[in-house]
């Protein structure tokens, strides 16, 4: 499962900047950086975004499989 995490920054200072994650898991990574990048792609549309950097990140399975 992998997770989509986006950085938005509204300034050049690190201080400015925040990460959003998505609320559900999706099953792979290429699913993953396509929600990712078109996250970062609206975020930009946006005047008060300076920087928008998509990422992902797996998440691994927990408990016993059977």
């Amino acid at each position: 499962m992998w997770m989509a995490i986006l950085l938005l920054c509204s300034a050049p200072y690190a201080e400015s900047c925040i990460v959003l994650t998505s609320e559900q898991l999706l099953d792979d990574k290429e699913q993953c950086f396509q929600v990712s990048a078109q996250k970062a792609r609206d975020a930009l549309r946006s005047p008060r975004t300076y920087h928008a950097k998509p990422f992902c990140q797996i998440i691994p399975k927990t408990g016993r499989e059977i």
